[in-house]
């Protein structure tokens, strides 16, 4: 693409950068994906056709987020629904649904529902399936707390529909997000299982980006579970963080193994992985994102027995961040464990059983939970702060 276009000049075709655009975010090329892009909106811009104009922006708002340029995703992602708010087609289906998956990923799921299911009610008038099964895994990852089994079973369905519309790039979508339900349910060896069968699906499509995570992914699982030669493997089969190109979201999971690799094995950082993160912290502004590194920073503290003043505040912006308590419950452990107290957390029935157990004061239990989910060194901190001297050895 980026030969004929060079070769094209100014006479190449806005259908010519547009698919330009989605093959370089397919490979994972997100600065490419937002030129192209950007080409397209400034020719469109001058035109009437609002429904392609629209569609643009919105195309712009996914490639940005992925990118992890999550604040400007999110104003292109409104904009795309404010120009289209007056024709209903499939481009309108489409801007209700990413600004669905955008709520989702901030962790606002109560908000991202409603415009999921206007997406839903437009697909299914224009018989867009993809759509549908687009929406739906917004719905499944909105109700990952609230309800999980029954976002497996909606993230499992609209797997399925993606795979029998030939969305390539909805189902390995829908794959990743599957995995991540198995994450934050703390279902480690299900979790493995899920990402391993998954994970040869990005590949043979040749989409890079889902990979990278799928990889990553498995790394995580796996130093979960205490397998660290197996998590030193899937870190090297990630493109993360070595091109400087690569750095959008779906690189995220491989770096955040490859940093914890690292410190669980007495490695020094890696400056490549240190910037990769710094950068991310910088553009990022989703607790999803942000508390994975400020959990890797908290245990870095504690673990080399440095001052913990910035660890703590780190945890507390990011608490400040998430609109709901049970999906970073973790920061409020790690809070507890560097001593800073509770700052008066709202321990509900959706907060996970460790750390739930952990923050009421029975580090003992939490150990057994970690126990039974094959987690040693989740289940050697819990032990580490249960005020056992024996336990501690």
């Amino acid at each position: 693409y980026r030969a004929a276009i060079d070769a094209a000049g100014e006479t190449a075709s806005t259908e010519l950068l547009e698919d330009a655009a989605m093959a370089n975010y397919m490979i994972a090329r997100y600065d490419r994906a937002i030129e192209f892009q950007g080409e397209v909106l400034r020719r469109l811009s001058d035109g009437d056709d609002i429904p392609r104009l629209g569609d643009g922006w919105r195309r712009l708002s996914r490639f940005r987020w992925t990118a992890g340029d999550i604040i400007s995703a999110r104003v292109d992602g409104d904009k795309a629904v404010d120009i289209l708010k007056d024709h209903e087609g499939p481009e309108l289906a489409l801007a209700y649904m990413n600004v669905s998956q955008l709520r989702m990923l901030a962790y606002s799921g109560d908000d991202a529902v409603p415009p999921a299911e206007r997406a839903i009610e437009l697909a299914k008038r224009f018989d867009r399936p993809d759509i549908t099964a687009q929406a739906t895994q917004n719905i499944a990852g909105a109700r990952i707390y609230a309800d999980p089994e029954q976002a497996e079973r909606l993230m499992a369905q609209s797997v399925t529909m993606a795979l029998e519309n030939g969305d390539a790039e909805a189902a390995a979508r829908g794959m990743a997000n599957w995995s991540y339900i198995y994450w934050w349910r703390f279902r480690y060896l299900e979790g493995r299982e899920i990402c391993r069968k998954h994970e040869p699906y990005s590949a043979e499509q040749e989409l890079d980006g889902y990979h990278d995570y799928h990889a990553g992914t498995l790394a995580l699982f796996e130093l979960e579970l205490g397998n660290l030669e197996e998590a030193e493997y899937w870190i090297q089969r990630t493109t993360a963080p070595a091109d400087v190109h690569l750095q959008g979201w779906h690189q995220f999971p491989g770096t955040v193994a490859h940093a914890r690799w690292r410190l669980r094995t007495g490695r020094p950082d890696d400056p490549t992985v240190s910037d990769y993160l710094a950068r991310y912290l910088r553009l990022a502004k989703e607790s999803q994102r942000v508390a994975p590194i400020a959990e890797l920073n908290a245990e870095r503290a504690w673990v080399e027995g440095k001052d913990h003043t910035p660890a703590i505040e780190e945890i507390l912006s990011v608490i400040d961040m998430a609109p709901r308590s049970e999906t970073i419950a973790y920061m409020r452990v790690w809070l507890h464990r560097l001593g800073a107290g509770d700052r008066d957390l709202e321990v509900n029935d959706l907060v996970p059983e460790p750390h739930r157990s952990e923050l009421s004061g029975d580090p003992r239990k939490a150990a057994d939970l970690w126990k039974d989910r094959k987690a040693p060194y989740n289940r050697a901190f819990a032990l580490a702060f249960s005020g056992d001297a024996a336990s501690r050895k």
